[in-house]
């Protein structure tokens, strides 16, 4: 700042262009006026406590998932693994993710490489996913028998689209055959889930982030 006199009075210039910017402030005080200030800091923001409260909102989220896709398997006699993850990486097979940015992402599905089940000669993941993704329909022949012995009515466990699991039903006489034209419908779970997520996300990450702000201000 800088002064001079002019008659009665003290012009004062003062000038920010020497630390950052240019503003310039011009007035008149009266001589021998004491001048006097403090520094004023805009608020600061601490990242990490925004970062945190949606971390731990996803998780919530990412847990929520989970149970449902625990409830599409619901009575099964045997029972998949399922997982999440937060963060950004790669998809594994057959699961579903949602997002905040491309960044922040939840990925939750069947656990790859899940424990064989004896009777039917796959894993578990592979059968949730048979499920899930549904198969196209192909021909089964007998393997270790020369036919294989069912029941021609079947209701199945599960239904497309609907996040449940309830009680299979087996009727009629029991028929035989060397090889039958079989698929299965797909149940969409996982598809049906990544949008649940989703909503959620576009639901409460704003309150999330809010609940990080008012953390992170430091006065």
């Amino acid at each position: 700042m800088t002064l001079h006199q002019s008659g009665d009075n003290v012009v004062f210039t003062r000038s920010t262009s020497e630390a950052s910017g240019s503003f310039v402030c011009m007035g008149n005080l009266p001589f021998g006026t004491q001048l006097a200030g403090r520094t004023i800091l805009p608020r600061m923001i601490v990242p990490d406590a925004v970062r945190q409260e949606i971390l731990r909102e996803l998780a919530a989220i990412a847990q929520e998932a989970v149970d449902l896709y625990k409830k599409t398997t619901a009575g099964w006699s045997f029972q998949p693994q399922f997982a999440s993850k937060l963060g950004l990486q790669s998809q594994p097979a057959g699961s579903q993710s949602a997002s905040v940015s491309n960044d922040v992402r939840i990925t939750v599905g069947v656990v790859e490489n899940g424990e064989q089940v004896a009777d039917k000669g796959y894993t578990t993941a592979e059968i949730y996913t048979f499920v899930d993704q549904g198969v196209a329909p192909h021909v089964i022949e007998a393997r270790t028998k020369p036919m294989m012995m069912f029941l021609p009515e079947y209701r199945a466990r599960t239904t497309p689209h609907v996040l449940s699991s309830g009680e299979s039903e087996r009727g009629g006489d029991l028929v035989g055959a060397r090889s039958v034209y079989q698929g299965i419908e797909a149940r969409h779970f996982s598809d049906d889930i990544a949008d649940i997520m989703q909503e959620e996300i576009n639901k409460r990450i704003p309150d999330a982030i809010q609940r990080g702000l008012n953390k992170a201000i430091v006065q």
